[in-house]
């Protein structure tokens, strides 16, 4: 919809509505008599009073932010291709403004990520004095929130003020369980145990302390799944979600994969006859 179309509308109101009067005034005069009747009033919406720039106004449906950036891209490129001599075209509204905005909130997110993960890694390398335990340390940590992301990008969950901030969230919330379980694990290895028994041993520990955590901090979350306002309601779920993924991770998946890192480097560093004892690993 712009200033011809609107023009086009006064000369079907002028002649009874009828459908083959949809078109542009057939004189200048008809079209002065338009505007005398109406009033310049009605033309802000597509124009300036210098008349020297105009709106044209899309409707489209475009629910999801990829469509809306799909469409945005598309118009732009219509435009591109199809240069005025003297006149500036540029997309704008509030599909294009939320379109932005929506660049800026991923782009914060994934630095804010990034950022989070680079800090904890050097942490954990003082703390555990090993670069390839810390990368352990991360794994668990991260899967939840791959998981977390690939959920809403199947279930269409749109990423938006609310769901933008769960992955910084949870991560802050996840790594506290794992830090106390690499603590109490690596002490147990100090005092020479095998992996197998400091796994154990740790779990019985450490175990209770994680469910009683998870169990608080979800029912917490579930509060804010009695909000009508959507963001606030995703916010509640997809906490819940990253935190039985990250007890699965924790309880499944970093124990999983620090018992097969034992054993790569058990057969790494020990001799021929000590390969197959998995219960070794060096320091």
């Amino acid at each position: 919809m712009g200033f011809g179309e609107y023009l086009k509308e006064m000369n079907k109101a002028f002649h009874a509505e009828d459908p083959a009067e949809y078109r542009l005034p057939k004189n200048q005069r008809m079209l002065e008599q338009y505007l005398l009747l109406y009033g310049r009033d009605d033309l802000e919406d597509y124009t300036t009073p210098s008349f020297d720039t105009v709106r044209v106004m899309i409707r489209a449906a475009a629910p999801s932010s990829n469509e809306s950036r799909e469409l945005i891209r598309d118009l732009q490129t219509i435009l591109d291709r199809h240069p005025i001599a003297g006149v500036t075209a540029t997309v704008t509204g509030s599909t294009a403004l939320g379109v932005r905005t929506m660049k800026v909130m991923v782009d914060d997110q994934i630095n804010n990520i990034g950022q989070t993960v680079i800090v904890i890694w050097l942490i954990m390398v003082g703390v555990l004095r090993s670069w390839g335990l810390a990368l352990l340390f991360l794994l668990p940590n991260l899967f939840p929130i791959v998981i977390n992301f690939g959920l809403m990008g199947a279930l269409g969950i749109p990423l938006d003020s609310g769901t933008s901030l769960i992955a910084a969230s949870a991560f802050g919330i996840i790594v506290d369980d794992t830090v106390h379980f690499f603590s109490t694990f690596g002490a147990h290895r100090k005092r020479g145990m095998g992996v197998a028994q400091a796994l154990e041993i740790t779990t019985f520990e450490k175990g209770e302390a994680s469910v009683a955590s998870f169990l608080i901090m979800g029912i917490a979350f579930g509060v804010l799944t009695l909000s009508h306002f959507q963001p606030i309601l995703f916010f509640g779920l997809l906490n819940i979600f990253i935190l039985v993924m990250g007890m699965v991770g924790d309880q499944v998946f970093l124990k999983s994969v620090l018992t097969l890192w034992a054993r790569w480097a058990d057969r790494a560093s020990a001799p021929p006859t000590a390969v197959n004892n998995p219960d070794r690993i060096s320091h």
